[in-house]
């Protein structure tokens, strides 16, 4: 019996052990793929981290994209139990098809294993488990609905004893089945984990939406456990320790320490030596070590294994300082800083056996500021090392290494030198680092950032400079010399080697020679390459012992180039647009999605090791695709001249657009001040084969908005799938986020949710939230050239943090200007195209909800908004759509004009004779009229010269001709050639094609023209000439004419050239036809090559445009609903209309100066569109294009948009205020005028705004700057006075907020007429006084405006302030005087200038008095130094002047006759001043030379003011 018991309790106890269940994996999806036991991490791929989380015990949530996203979990089997549970929490944004939360299967050919959970295109959810059978064997179990856009929880479980799987759903058994094979576990092929996708490699099955909290057990949990799993949370893992730290690390004997711990997930904790039991969670305790102690606190919990944590804490044991380690200051291929960017970087070391707070510690590379910079608090972990860079970032250094050599120091907080490289660190090398070695020395290292240094470099690889890298492209037979400049560093040069590559054939070698003291050479033979080639080279340089350099280095595989590059020149290339030449060796991988590497060599630029695939959603099965091409960093792409080089770029195919369509629409739309791409045609060839005519358009990045001056630091958004309508449905299948990738859309959701038309404040939201101008120019843009394929996709929209606004920015034009677009729904033209309530307006139908933008359909539910929308329409309608009235003509070129001509017999002359220098002397001369009739009657009187060309050569077909006339005042571009003609011809302006008709492709002397019938070559046909213009003197027009065959009856030829204002249409015509022009003898080849895939055809897609699109949206805009039609559109603007200043604020009740605002009122009975208008003063603004003030309303203009909608009183922010910002300057409290003016410059209002400036506003004066004192003079300061005569300031809380950053301390008074000196010791955050002037700004405690002006280091400003020892000293102060104006600041009379004080003389006795008997007054002798020194050398005129005279004024007065004198200043250029060091400057001034040759006599006028305040 007592053995049967012990039985019976060994198995009761193997029962109970069993039914513990492990968890085996927790990913809480906390801002990253880590699990939290720490065994089972995963790798994450498009996944943005931080979304809302499903529960308040679930943290953040992970979102995944539908399309791409997934995170891979590396096969382990402890993932695959016999027995499981799985749960996790779900939020699908779609039920488009199969899509997995969370997959582990392995389906093979013969068995089936794993398990998987799905959302399948019904909406339910399945679980779905292999049985081992053959592939298709799967176990399916489905049930409980999908809801969109909520979170659900799903848990499945599988009971290998019982051989039973379940499904729960939000916490309740959805469905269970039992029988056996249900289930057998992944293993054959050890297929990974994967959450977010499907499949056994996770590329497939992608799910759209959230997830949250995956956890994995090795046991089937009960129906209870799920419950309370959901309600919960997953019970904790294995304990884990977030701190254990000690305060303070290191005492004297009897001295107390306090231990400190965060712990997770434990059921105990206990520290040793001599402590024990402690807090489970978190808690300290003091302990008092007698010796140096080495504490371990130990985590024990329900799941294994324990944590384990150790401190040490020092007793009676000296502080070792923090030192610096190592340094690298030339950073080309190693270590990447946090802004992306190799940056320089200072390693310190932290030498204690316990952790130290660096906080408050400093690094300078200035001996005289040890401060300059202060390290943010923040750990080094007991004999650990940390990295700090000079880059962008936010706790980056605020200097840069030098590379020459430079003084490095590190001081603690007390100001203390610790570690120091003095006076300069020797010059470095780039990727060689310098520091301590492990020996000791200060050596150059190989670099170890945050590791210990190894052992001294005895040889660093020579130096390589100045290799050749983007050389002229050598022409076929030519060869390609190679050369660069190699120095040794440390160690003997042994060989330099260049490895160059054709195409993509194998690499070869040369040696490179030494030519030079550095100058080594190489030459790559022409006949290792020819015409249109590629090749490529890099350089190895190795000293005796090995040690190597490579250039360019490639020290990564994606973001560097592997080699530099040229393309061999290629004559047989004839196209006019510049080449972009392209290779790729796997073609066929760039013309998929995947992409791969090449490339590319454009205008003199060679790009090497790029990333290029296809682009385009609808676009992509084009033949001639769209193609994006992304460029490393460091090496980014040149677009053009002029603009900043991007980061990636887009290539646009003109497959459908007929070539001219989105071109047209981009340039309109940054013409109409849209922010949209910019625009440029180019010609393709890859691989040395034309792939055509494409378009160059600029990418939407932050680059795109740092041109425009927008902030790029916010979020962006693209919208890339139908319906991404602003709907409150959000995800990333839908939007893709362009900036701030890492982040969830919670900002994406808070505006659609404001703008919904269930928020009863949408439209009070889209005034704070939305920028309006912006959306309301963009939109009106979009709707002139009937470019409505960007209200579903098509679009991005950027959030702007720092002003609080949504931006739309315009994409893809290739849809405008269609020649025809109805929907039964809807009423494609119309303006309020874009919501579908509003269009039906018009016409009848339900409206389609797909075509609703939710953001458009806020703006015109609002009649405020919508009429600022309808203004901006017309406004872009009449000065862009329509067509100026048509003038009287004047005939430039008459009938019957004298020409010159000649039969061409061959191709000699094609490429010359009708350039305007071509030489004509020896042609026939003749009347306009020109050429034959076989048939009496049909031309009688038309042919004035006889030409017959076959009577010249047997097949001629043509005749040139060439008009010389003069022009002496051309006419603007209304030109029109009028033209008969029989068959055919091509004209010429001054070299320049201008039109033609009946003659395709490129003209030979012998082509031949389509035939043009009798009846209609005997009326003139128009040719309007939009862009093009005469110039003046000579012009030269020169007609090919050109026959049907040689054999053809007759031949005409006679033009007209007249000006007629308005005859060649509007902006869009003259748009089109520079186009055209640009690109028609290229559109000729790229149609050759595309004709059998369906390109469409150029002249029938020009001409649908000019002939059918435009005059139909005319008709549309202008007559359908325009004021006489169905009155959407208002008349045009009216002139004369009045806009008037309304309330201003200088002095907001907060003190924050950015709370004030100038308010515009709008008396009219129509909204005025204010694009383009200025406000000038006191505070500058030109109003952004879309700025429109509705009728008998206001606008608010502010210094601060996002300042202003957080006022605590009205107007402000919520009461649907459109508020246009942020204007420059602020308003003074001191009068000052404000003025309006239009888009002209003619002014519209102004106004004088009230004095009402505080006590700091009206006493307190920057007087004295000294920013450069030079060797001797002492340090930097800026000294501020208090000119009042009775009133005691408080300084407490005024701060400099620009230049230096200072605040005076709380409770300090300035009295009356005393100064304070802020020296550079108080400067703050290591600013510095620039030695090449910048602005100064002083605030208040409120942050109102004291004084905000700019000094300067150069001319009109004092110059021995520079480094001379002076300081700038404020000419009387207590006058006020403008501190923005040079001439009042002189340099100070002493060297280190004179903080505190005053240095200022003042005149004392007679002005005409004469006491030293000299003969000049006393005033003169006072002001000029004892009569000074006055003279005239050539056309300078130069005079001493006293230094600290400043209760004196200088005139320099002119006359010619000795009798009339007048102020001399309009005469007198290039004023200057020199310290003369004895307390005089000189001052030169030369006369202007428009009055030098004329006698002058100059007098210098003194003046004694009494100085008042």
């Amino acid at each position: 019996m007592k053995l049967l018991a012990q039985t019976f309790i060994a198995l009761l106890l193997i029962a109970a052990h069993q039914s513990q269940a492990e968890l085996v994996a927790h990913w809480p999806l906390d801002g990253d793929a880590q699990d939290l036991l720490g065994n089972h991490n995963g790798s994450e791929s498009g996944v943005i981290f931080g979304a809302e989380g499903a529960t308040n015990h679930t943290g953040t949530a992970a979102e995944f994209n539908g399309s791409s996203s997934t995170i891979t979990v590396p096969f382990d089997s402890a993932m695959n139990p016999k027995s499981f549970t799985l749960s996790m929490w779900v939020n699908a944004d779609s039920t488009s098809g199969f899509a997995s939360p969370v997959t582990s299967r392995d389906d093979t050919p013969t068995s089936v294993h794993g398990y998987l959970v799905y959302n399948d295109s019904s909406g339910n959810w399945n679980f779905w488990t292999g049985t081992g059978g053959p592939s298709g064997a799967w176990n399916q179990m489905s049930g409980g609905k999908v809801e969109i856009g909520s979170w659900t929880h799903i848990a499945v479980s599988f009971d290998d004893n019982s051989q039973t799987k379940k499904l729960y759903v939000n916490g309740s058994l959805a469905d269970s089945n039992s029988a056996p094979n249900l289930y057998s576990k992944n293993g054959p092929q050890s297929e990974n984990l994967h959450i977010g996708s499907g499949a056994d490699s996770g590329g497939a099955f992608f799910f759209d939406g959230l997830i949250d909290d995956v956890a994995l057990w090795d046991h089937a949990l009960t129906s209870v456990e799920i419950k309370d799993l959901m309600t919960n949370g997953v019970p904790g893992g294995p304990p884990s320790i977030t701190t254990f730290e000690a305060s303070p690390p290191f005492i004297d004997s009897g001295q107390n320490v306090t231990l400190s711990w965060d712990i997770q997930n434990a059921t105990s904790v206990s520290i040793s030596p001599n402590v024990g039991s402690v807090a489970e969670k978190r808690g300290n305790i003091v302990v008092t070590p007698a010796e140096t102690t080495t504490y371990t606190i130990t985590a024990i919990g329900e799941s294994s294994p324990a944590a384990t944590s150790q401190i040490t804490v020092g007793v009676d044991v000296e502080f070792l300082n923090p030192i610096i380690t190592e340094f690298l200051a030339d950073n080309e291929t190693g270590l990447i800083a946090p802004d992306g960017n190799r940056a320089d970087w200072i390693e310190l070391h932290n030498p204690n056996p316990f952790a130290i707070d660096i906080g408050g510690w400093h690094l300078s590379d200035d001996s005289a500021q040890l401060e300059k910079f202060t390290f943010p608090p923040g750990q080094i972990p007991a004999g650990g090392y940390k990295i700090f860079f000079a880059d962008s970032s936010l706790e980056a250094l605020n200097f840069k290494l030098s590379k020459t050599g430079d003084y490095l120091a590190l001081s603690d907080p007390n100001g203390n030198l610790i570690s120091e490289f003095s006076p300069a660190y020797p010059a470095q090398f780039n990727d060689v680092s310098f520091g301590l070695s492990n020996s000791g020395t200060l050596t150059y290292l190989e670099p170890t950032p945050g590791l210990a240094n190894g052992s001294p470099r005895s040889e660093i690889g020579p130096k390589v400079e100045e290799l050749t890298r983007n050389p002229l492209p050598p022409t076929p037979g030519e060869d390609l010399v190679i050369s660069a400049n190699i120095t040794p560093r440390i160690g003997a040069i042994a060989s330099s080697k260049l490895f160059y590559r054709v195409g993509f054939g194998a690499e070869r070698q040369l040696t490179m020679t030494k030519v030079a003291d550095a100058q080594y050479r190489a030459t790559i033979p022409a006949s290792a390459y020819e015409a249109g080639e590629m090749v490529r080279w890099y350089l190895i340089t190795t000293t005796t012992s090995g040690e190597s350099t490579r250039e360019p280095p490639f020290p990564d595989l994606t973001e560097s180039a592997q080699y530099f590059g040229t393309v061999i020149s290629d004559p047989s290339i004839s196209v006019d647009q510049p080449v972009m030449h392209w290779f790729v060796k796997n073609i066929g991988a760039a013309d998929t999605r995947g992409g791969t590497r090449g490339s590319l060599y454009f205008e003199g630029q060679f790009y090497d090791n790029i990333f290029c695939r296809i682009r385009g959603q609808s676009t992509a099965n084009w033949p001639k695709h769209k193609y994006k091409f992304d460029f490393y960093r460091g090496d980014h792409f040149r677009w053009k001249p002029e603009a900043k080089r991007v980061e990636e770029i887009n290539v646009n195919s003109h497959y459908r657009d007929s070539y001219i369509r989105e071109n047209t629409i981009f340039a309109f739309l940054n013409e109409a001040g849209a922010m949209a791409p910019e625009t440029r045609y180019l010609w393709i060839k890859r691989n040395g084969s034309n792939m055509g005519l494409f378009s160059f358009v600029e990418q939407v990045d932050e680059e795109f908005l740092e041109r425009r001056g927008i902030d790029p630091t916010g979020s962006m958004y693209k919208a890339i799938n139908v319906p991404a309508t602003l709907s409150p449905t959000v995800n990333s299948s839908l939007y893709r986020k362009v900036l701030r990738k890492n982040e969830p859309y919670t900002d994406l959701r808070e505006l659609t949710l404001g703008i919904n038309i269930s928020n009863p404040n949408r439209f009070e939201f889209v005034a704070d939230a939305v920028n309006v101008p912006n959306y309301i120019n963009v939109m009106a843009a979009m709707c002139v050239p009937f470019n409505h394929d960007q209200l579903t996709k098509n679009y991005y929209v950027y959030h702007d943090l720092d002003r609080g606004e949504w931006f739309r920015i315009a994409w893809d034009g290739d849809q405008g200007l269609p020649t025809g677009r109805t929907n039964g729904n809807e009423n494609w033209s119309s303006p309020l195209y874009g919501d579908a309530l509003h269009t039906q307006e018009l016409v009848g139908g339900n409206p389609n909800p797909i075509w609703q933008n939710h953001l458009h359909a806020a703006i015109l539910d609002n009649p405020v908004t919508r009429e600022m929308y309808m203004r901006r329409v017309r406004t872009l309608m009449d000065e862009y759509l329509a067509i100026p009235e048509a003038g009287p003509s004047t005939t430039i070129l008459a009938q019957g004009a004298r020409l010159r001509y000649l039969a061409p017999i061959d191709a000699s002359l094609e490429s010359s004779w009708y350039l305007p220098e071509f030489d004509d002397s020896d042609w026939l001369s003749g009347i306009a009229g020109l050429g034959y009739e076989n048939n009496p009657g049909d031309y009688l009187g038309l042919i004035e010269t006889r030409v017959k060309p076959s009577e010249i050569l047997p097949n001629g077909t043509s005749v040139y001709q060439r008009f010389h006339f003069n022009v002496a005042d051309p006419p603007s571009s209304d030109l029109v050639l009028r033209m008969r003609y029989d068959d055919g011809f091509v004209a010429y302006l001054n070299g320049k094609e201008i039109a033609r008709d009946n003659i395709n492709g490129t003209v030979r002397y012998d082509s031949t023209a389509s035939s043009h019938p009798d009846s209609q070559a005997v009326n003139f046909v128009e040719f309007p000439l939009p862009g093009v213009s005469l110039i003046p003197g000579e012009n030269v027009l020169a007609i090919q004419i050109i026959n049907q065959s040689s054999g053809s009856s007759d031949l005409l030829c006679e033009p007209e050239l007249i000006d007629r204002p308005g005859a060649n249409g509007g902006y869009f015509e003259g748009l089109l036809e520079g186009f055209r022009n640009t690109i028609q003898g290229d559109v000729v080849v790229d149609q050759a090559i595309w004709s059998g895939a369906g390109i469409t055809n150029f002249n029938n897609g020009y001409n649908g445009v000019l002939n059918t699109s435009l005059p139909n949206r005319r008709n549309a805009l202008f007559k359908t609903y325009g004021p006489n039609g169905s009155g959407l559109i208002p008349q045009e603007q009216s002139a004369g209309l009045v806009i008037n200043f309304g309330n201003i604020e200088s002095n907001p009740e907060s003190g924050n100066q950015d709370e004030e605002f100038i308010e515009l009122k709008n008396p009219n009975n129509e909204a005025v569109d204010l694009s383009g208008w200025t406000i000038n003063g006191g505070v500058e603004l030109s109003l952004p294009p879309g700025t429109v003030i509705p009728s008998n309303s206001s606008l608010y203009l502010s210094p601060d948009v996002h300042d202003f909608r957080l006022r605590p009183a009205s107007p402000t922010g919520r009461e649907g205020h459109y508020v246009i910002g942020n204007y420059d300057g602020h308003l003074s409290n001191f009068t000052e005028s404000l003025s309006l003016s239009d888009s002209d410059g003619s002014l519209i209002s102004e106004v004088i705004t009230e004095d009402q400036p505080s006590d700091a506003q009206r006493f307190l004066v920057i007087s004295e700057i000294m920013y450069h004192p030079g060797e001797g003079a002492g340090e930097e300061f800026i000294e501020i006075m208090n000119i009042s005569k009775s009133t005691t300031l408080n300084l407490g809380g005024i701060s400099f907020t620009d230049g230096i950053n200072y605040t005076v301390p709380t409770g300090t008074l300035l009295a009356a007429g005393n100064r304070m000196v802020i020296s550079t010791s108080d400067f703050k955050n290591g600013t510095a006084l620039s030695n090449g002037g910048e602005l100064l700004k002083l605030e208040d405690a409120s942050r109102s405006t004291i004084s905000e002006f700019r000094y300067d280091d150069e001319t009109p400003w004092p110059i021995s302030p520079d480094g001379g020892g002076t300081s700038l000293i404020l000419k009387n102060p207590t006058l006020r005087p403008d501190p923005s104006l040079a001439s009042n600041w002189r340099p100070s009379l002493t060297i280190g200038g004179n903080p505190g004080t005053t240095d200022a003389i003042s005149f004392r006795g007679q002005a005409n008095g004469d006491l030293n008997g000299n003969g000049i007054p006393d005033l003169i002798d006072y002001a000029l130094g004892n009569g000074g020194l006055t003279q005239m050398n050539g056309d300078t005129l130069t005079y001493l002047r006293r230094l600290g005279t400043d209760d004196v004024t200088f005139q320099i007065e002119a006359s010619t006759d000795l009798s009339n004198w007048k102020n001399a200043s309009a005469l007198l250029i290039e004023q200057d001043s020199i310290d003369q060091g004895d307390g005089t400057e000189l001052i030169g001034s030369k006369l202007s030379p428009g009055v030098s040759d004329t006698q002058w006599f100059f007098r210098i006028r003194v003046t004694l003011n009494l100085l008042q305040n």
